[in-house]
C-alpha cells in the first residue's frame, strides 16, 4: 500500500512539473527579424503575438531584436546577437520563471508595485544573479569576459557568483561591471564605459514590427498548422527537386517571385545526428540537404528542402511530411535568390 501511495504521489509531481513547464508567462509585442523561439532541438521564426511558455528559449540574429512582455507589469528587451532562457523558479510561491541571459544584451522594465509583491530573478550566464525589484528598470550586457548591469530606475539586488559578495544598487546611473576572474567595479553616473543608454526609444519601429507580423505567423513559422490532422494517410508523396519546379511553376504571384521559400525539418548541434537524419529522409525519397550555421562559438546543423517559389508549395509539402518520419515539427523560411550575372 506504501509503494502504490508512493507511486501516486510521483505521479501527480510528474504531471504538475510538466504543467509548470508548458506554462505561459508572456506574450511577443513587437519584433524585427531575424529572431528565433526553440524549445528543445526545434526553433522556429519568432512572430509578434507568439507566447512565451517556461522552458523557452529566445535568440536573435546579428540584427534581431524582440519585445516580451512578462506578466501584466514587465517589459523586456533583447537586443542582436543575445539568448535568453525562461525558467522554473521552484523555490518561488507561484511558478514564476527565472530569466537567464546567456549572452549579449537585454534590458527589464518592471512595472509599479502590485499587491502580489512580485520580484523576479535574472541569472547572467553563471556568474551574477540579479534580483530585479518592483518599479525598477535595468540593462545588462554579457560576454565572454565581462557581465556588466546598469541601474536606470528602482533597485536591484546582486550576487556576485565567482567571488561571493552581495551588492545592492540603488541610485540610478550607477552600474555593475564583474569580470571573469571575479574582481569587480562601481561605476557612477556619466562613465564611459556605460551600458544602460543603450535602452532606446522606440526600441523597435512600428514599420519593422508591422513587416515582422504580416510575414512571420504564414511564411515563417509553421508549427501548429503544418501538423497532419488525425485520420490523414499515413504518407504523402515525397518532393524531390523535379516535383518543386513542377508544383511551384507558374503559381507565384508577383508579391512572392522575388522569394526562396525553404522548409526546415529537423535542427541539432550534433554534425552526426544531422548526417543520420540526412541520409535517412533522402533514402525515404526526400530532396533534403544540411545547412550549417554559426551562432557564436556555436555550430547549429538543419535538415531541410530548399527551391520552393511559393509558400503555399512549401506549406503542401510541410503538411506531407509533419509526423512521418520521425519528423514532429517544421518551420517556413524564405531567402532572396542569389543575384545571376
Amino acid at each position: 500500500m506504501h509503494k502504490t501511495i508512493s507511486g501516486l504521489v510521483a505521479s501527480i509531481c510528474i504531471i504538475g512539473c510538466a504543467l509548470a513547464r508548458a506554462e505561459t508567462v508572456g506574450s511577443v509585442s513587437a519584433v524585427s527579424q531575424p529572431v528565433w523561439i526553440q524549445l528543445d532541438q526545434m526553433r522556429s521564426e519568432l512572430d509578434r503575438g507568439n507566447d512565451v511558455r517556461v522552458d523557452d528559449i529566445i535568440v536573435s540574429g546579428s540584427s534581431g531584436r524582440a519585445e516580451v512582455r512578462l506578466w501584466s507589469d514587465v517589459i523586456l528587451r533583447l537586443y542582436p546577437d543575445s539568448e535568453v532562457h525562461f525558467r522554473a523558479n521552484d523555490g518561488a510561491a507561484e511558478a514564476t520563471p527565472e530569466l537567464y541571459l546567456q549572452r549579449g544584451r537585454l534590458c527589464l522594465q518592471s512595472g509599479p508595485p502590485t499587491s502580489r509583491g512580485r520580484h523576479f530573478i535574472l541569472d547572467v550566464a553563471s556568474r551574477l544573479q540579479a534580483t530585479i525589484h518592483q518599479s525598477a528598470h535595468v540593462c545588462v550586457l554579457q560576454r565572454e569576459d565581462s557581465s556588466k548591469l546598469g541601474l536606470l530606475a528602482g533597485s536591484v539586488q546582486l550576487i556576485n557568483k565567482i567571488e561571493p559578495a552581495i551588492v545592492i544598487l540603488s541610485e540610478p546611473g550607477f552600474e555593475f561591471h564583474l569580470a571573469e576572474d571575479g574582481s569587480y567595479q562601481l561605476l557612477p553616473p556619466g562613465s564611459g564605459d556605460a551600458i544602460a543608454a543603450i535602452d532606446e526609444t522606440p526600441f523597435i519601429s512600428e514599420a519593422e514590427s508591422e513587416t515582422a507580423a504580416g510575414t512571420g505567423t504564414s511564411e515563417q513559422i509553421e508549427t501548429t498548422a503544418a501538423r497532419p490532422a488525425a485520420g490523414a494517410p499515413p504518407e504523402a508523396p515525397a518532393r524531390t527537386a523535379a516535383t518543386i519546379d513542377a508544383t511551384t511553376t507558374g503559381t507565384a504571384s508577383a508579391a512572392s517571385d522575388s522569394w526562396i521559400y525553404t522548409v526546415y525539418l529537423f535542427s541539432t548541434r550534433s554534425q552526426e545526428v544531422a548526417r543520420e537524419v540526412d541520409q535517412k529522409l533522402q533514402r525515404a525519397g526526400h530532396d533534403t540537404s544540411i545547412i550549417v550555421s554559426t551562432e557564436g562559438d556555436e555550430e547549429r546543423y538543419r535538415i531541410a528542402v530548399t527551391g520552393f517559389s511559393t509558400r503555399q508549395a512549401a506549406r503542401e509539402y510541410s503538411d506531407s511530411i509533419v509526423g512521418n518520419h520521425g519528423i514532429r515539427d517544421s518551420w517556413i523560411g524564405r531567402d532572396r535568390p542569389a543575384a545571376t550575372e
